[in-house]
């Protein structure tokens, strides 16, 4: 729309934005008249109907094993330590904690059996067939365990820790974890720390790469203590591939010329010192790990993979560095199925077995894990879920709204980011001031992008200015929407605003609101709390008064929205209700995977389908709500996922941002 709105200085793309002063007649006006009509009304609650998503039913209906497919070995194995193939006996070996100091040794074939037990306490371990010995490192030593006896002898090193080389005892160790074996020429390679060491059949140690060349680099902190550097050998190319679970990288090593190199991932910095949580599929460092805890090479296929602790997934690299998610949704839980329907809780290690499967040692869920490496695709499911990474790593999206033209336009207030997803696909990032944060976000008929940003509302115009709207009040605006006026209003403490074509700022003052929402007149609604009453539902005219109030016993607040059966409607902790002209019909919804068993529904919108779609931000779904009040879960597979925003875009897709996963996502 036309307007005459307060320009800010510079004609760049992105412009440095003028806060000081305020816009034009900007004033906050008395509340407006309440009708003497209003009255507090209970709300009625009935059971929502759970209709299961069926995609998890489907591809585990069948016994074809598929790419991916996660079965569990019986048994509860507490205190899981390092696995590591058996080829004599076809199965694993585990250590299992049964004391704090006493471990059992557990051939694993198909049943669990314990062979022997023995003292020690070992990050990692592989096995010999031809010696038919376990190696390990202890302490500042490398060991051998018999299978048969629970011998355990030390093959290098002793309780003088440090970096000399030589033979026996006489050679020193800084504090060993990974370790991997070159089986044909009877070679160690241990992660000493910082570098590479060699261990001879006879105990000779020698350093084989530089000191400083793996690990993390100096003034790297590691959130979980000292860095893990799990690490695998491949026979094929004879090249070392090691796990650094705190500068979250796989790197590649040439053993016999000390060289390594970054095959995949990258550490984003979440401070000065510190790697950012992260996960992303894709080519070399566009592919991001969090805390990558172990690594194995399978000689079957040629693959690397990848227990991925903190984002609890198997991951396979490719030895060009090819990264893709075989196993997992991310989430802290435990289930079998394939792909992304199976779950894990800390996969700690794992091992390439012999019959073409790989074990993991899901440590939180005290259970050993066999995942299908090789196999065929899983069907599509029967609906489509796109996550997309927006361009800058680390960035997360919060507000997200439908452009005239088709794009979605989407905010990353931490990253001081505006993003555009083209109908095409194609995303581009506007890099906004560093004082500017854009956080809810609508947009007008004229292209126009609004967004809430602290005490101001800020415009970002079609043509590329960068405008600013102080708020009179001074309090944040917590939501923003474009009213049926073409003007877009907002609600910050205990008022609903609006600027007007003018370039004014008009505030009328009602109890406080933390959601807006557009009616289907003129009018405008707001949900909110106030304690000592509950929750409230306002129906606002355009000249600030409250034309109706629907008062319940929950404080707890949520989003609102315009839905099925030209009714707005409201998300609650663990309900989804329409609004009536006397009531509110609240669908209570069943118990959550998440801890409190809520579901936290953020985001709401009505999609095509005419069905209620919302984010359910505790356990990370977003969920299908139909007028008749059949709820339908769908699970979001990303780690740390918290979708937040929801819009619906061109084709009918529904859109959200997940600042949890740092991601965008699309529902088709």
């Amino acid at each position: 729309m036309a307007v005459n709105r307060q320009k800010v200085a510079g004609a760049a793309l992105v412009a440095v934005l003028l806060l000081t002063g305020s816009a034009a007649s900007a004033r906050l006006s008395p509340r407006g008249q309440v009708l003497p009509a209003l009255m507090r009304v209970s709300a009625t609650v009935v059971r929502a109907r759970l209709v299961p998503d069926g995609y998890s039913a489907i591809i585990n209906r069948s016994g074809t094993a598929y790419q991916g497919k996660v079965t569990t070995i019986p048994g509860v194995f507490q205190g899981l330590g390092p696995v590591a193939s058996d080829p004599d006996t076809g199965g694993l070996i585990a250590t299992v904690s049964g004391s704090p100091t006493i471990l059992e040794l557990v051939a694993l074939n198909g049943k669990t059996s314990q062979i022997t037990t023995f003292n020690g306490s070992f990050p990692f371990m592989v096995y010999d067939q031809g010696s038919q010995l376990i190696y390990a490192p202890e302490g500042c030593t490398v060991v051998t365990v018999s299978p048969s006896t629970g011998v355990i002898s030390t093959l290098a090193g002793s309780s003088t820790c440090g970096t000399n080389d030589g033979q026996g005892a006489n050679a020193q160790f800084q504090g060993p974890t990974g370790i991997a074996l070159d089986g044909t020429n009877k070679i160690l390679y241990v992660a000493d720390k910082d570098r590479i060491r060699s261990v001879s059949e006879s105990g000779l140690v020698k350093t084989v790469t530089a000191p400083g060349s793996i690990g993390p680099p100096n003034g790297l902190f590691c959130f979980d203590g000292p860095s893990l550097l799990g690490l695998t050998f491949d026979p094929d190319n004879a090249k070392l591939y090691l796990a650094d679970t705190c500068s979250e990288l796989i790197r590649r090593i040439d053993p016999t010329h000390g060289s390594v190199a970054t095959l995949a991932g990258q550490c984003i910095l979440l401070n000065s010192a510190e790697c950012e949580d992260l996960y992303r599929d894709g080519h070399g460092t566009s592919a991001f790990f969090s805390f990558p805890s172990d690594i194995t090479y399978d000689h079957a296929d040629g693959f690397l993979y990848v227990s991925e602790y903190h984002n609890n997934l198997v991951r396979r690299v490719s030895t060009t560095g090819d990264v893709t998610t075989l196993a997992g949704n991310g989430h802290n839980e435990f289930r079998n199925g394939v792909g992304p329907s199976a779950a894990f809780n800390a996969p700690i290690a794992i091992a390439a077995n012999v019959d073409g499967t790989i074990a993991v040692a899901d440590v939180s869920n005290s259970a050993i894990r066999q995942v299908v490496a090789d196999g065929p695709t899983p069907p599509p499911p029967p609906h489509g879920m796109t996550l997309l990474d927006p361009p800058t790593p680390g960035e997360a999206p919060v507000g997200i709204a439908a452009a005239p033209d088709g794009s979605m336009i989407y905010t990353a207030p931490a990253s001081h980011i505006l993003g555009r997803i083209a109908t095409n696909g194609a995303i581009t990032e506007v890099q906004l001031p560093s004082n500017v944060s854009p956080g809810m976000v609508a947009v007008d008929a004229a292209g126009d992008v609004w967004f809430t940003n602290n005490l101001f509302i800020g415009e970002y115009t079609a043509g590329g200015t960068l405008l600013s709207f102080p708020i009179p009040s001074g309090n944040s605006a917590s939501d923003i929407a474009i009213g049926a006026d073409g003007n877009p209003w907002f609600v910050a403490g205990q008022s609903i605003g609006v600027v007007i074509p003018s370039g004014s700022v008009v505030q009328y003052s009602i109890d406080a609101a933390s959601s807006l929402a557009a009616g289907f007149s003129s009018d405008l609604w707001t949900l909110g709390a106030i304690q000592s009453v509950g929750g409230f539902v306002d129906r606002v005219s355009t000249q600030g008064a409250v034309l109706q109030r629907l008062e319940f016993q929950d404080i707890t607040i949520g989003p609102i929205a315009r839905g099925p059966g030209n009714k707005m409607w409201i998300g609650q902790a663990g309900a989804i209700g329409a609004i009536y002209p006397h009531n509110i019909l609240l669908y209570q919804l069943p118990i959550s995977p998440y801890a409190s068993g809520e579901w936290g529904p953020l985001g709401l919108v009505e999609g095509p389908d005419k069905a209620l779609w919302f984010t359910a931000n505790l356990p990370g779904y977003i969920g299908r709500m139909t007028s008749q009040g059949a709820f339908t879960p769908h699970e979001i597979p990303a780690p740390r996922t918290a979708p937040e925003s929801m819009a619906v875009g061109a084709n009918g897709a529904i859109w959200f941002t997940d600042p949890g996963a740092l991601k965008i996502g699309r529902w088709f």
